[in-house]
């Protein structure tokens, strides 16, 4: 009788264990996840700017991008004005980008929430505060951290805006 309750109380503990290791890999999986939706996202943002994907009906070209802050990120586009650039005053949403729960969003120190947006023809990336001020010169580079409560990883999000690239680490 000692026997079984000594089997059953073993059997208690690794189960426990394995539980708690379980748990704290989705909080893992969902950063990593979350990270890779952001990135995924933007390469094709920057895909459609450099291929010319245009609006089928009106001829219209368009910037993409992202608005970056603490709560949310969004996907967003604007019309492209050959010779003038992007016309931020039509901007439009075109989806929220949705992490799930338990994932927080941090930036560089100097950046507090913003823009990142695509240019044609070149998917020129640049960056701009929340009042649409040109950051992209005095940035150089951004990186966007996403985290996870009770996970013990983080997925880096890295632009460079002089080079015209991101890429993605943990």
């Amino acid at each position: 009788m000692i026997e079984l309750l000594v089997v059953v109380s073993i059997i208690g503990i690794l189960a426990t264990i394995i539980i708690a290791d379980y748990n704290s890999e989705i909080r893992r999986n969902r950063v990593r996840v979350a990270g890779e939706t952001l990135y995924g996202e933007l390469q094709y943002m920057k895909t459609m700017v450099s291929s010319g994907n245009a609006d089928s009906i009106t001829g219209t070209l368009y910037c993409w991008g992202v608005h970056l802050s603490e709560s949310k990120i969004e996907k967003l586009y604007v019309n492209y004005i050959d010779g003038v650039g992007c016309d931020y005053n039509s901007l439009s949403v075109d989806k929220e980008i949705s992490f799930g729960s338990g994932i927080s969003v941090s930036f560089d120190e100097g950046f507090s929430g913003g823009y990142v947006f695509f240019m044609p023809p070149f998917s020129d990336m640049y960056v701009f505060d929340e009042d649409f001020s040109d950051l992209t010169s005095s940035l150089g580079a951004l990186n966007v951290v996403l985290s996870g409560e009770g996970a013990d990883i983080e997925k880096v999000l890295s632009f460079d805006f002089v080079t015209d690239n991101f890429s993605l680490s943990e």
